[in-house]
């Protein structure tokens, strides 16, 4: 698991921004790579997995990535707000070279299914990719085809709030994924 966060990381410029971007990014990614052992499960920021955040955990503390904590004050309710960045260091990049050697194939294939991941979103956000995460989860669940507003009904049973232009939005980056196809 560590390898492939390691390996998704390195394909995205070696630095991704916010642990929920990482989160999703190796949510599509585990799709595109049609691996079922990553643990996805429902959050309240979309698909969510132990087994990634775990991986990303042990990357800082090996000091193979750097983690950033930057304060953004506090929110409506008095908590403080935190984003976490996260790059891969010298150390890192040494690792990187490894596991590049060691299972090149597995590699070749992170680094393509990366590719096509960063291709379709672009400059999309940490919550656009939030949006998407949770309208695939909801569509895969339900294994048909639905419309926005069935969508956006069925988020509401995980307390998800999805507007009609985040779905749509979202069902466009999933066909530039090829992971929906529409009528």
């Amino acid at each position: 698991m560590n390898s492939i966060v390691l390996l998704m990381i390195h394909y995205f410029g070696d630095s991704v921004k916010t642990k929920t971007k990482v989160m999703k990014l190796a949510y599509f990614l585990g799709e595109l790579l049609k691996r079922r052992d990553l643990g996805f499960y429902a959050h309240f920021y979309g698909p969510y997995s132990d087994k990634v955040s775990n991986a990303l955990s042990q990357l800082v503390y090996l000091g193979f990535i750097n983690e950033k904590c930057l304060e953004f004050g506090y929110d409506q309710q008095g908590f403080e707000r935190y984003r976490y960045d996260y790059s891969i260091n010298k150390e890192g990049k040494k690792v990187v070279r490894l596991a590049e050697g060691q299972c090149p194939k597995e590699a070749e294939r992170i680094k393509e299914a990366g590719a096509k991941l960063k291709d379709a979103a672009g400059d999309m956000d940490y919550m656009a990719l939030s949006y998407a995460a949770k309208t695939y989860f909801l569509l895969k669940a339900a294994e048909k085809t639905m419309t926005s507003d069935e969508i956006r009904r069925k988020a509401e049973a995980f307390s998800w709030r999805l507007v009609k232009h985040d779905v749509d939005r979202s069902v466009q980056f999933l066909k530039g994924l090829s992971l929906v196809k529409t009528s």
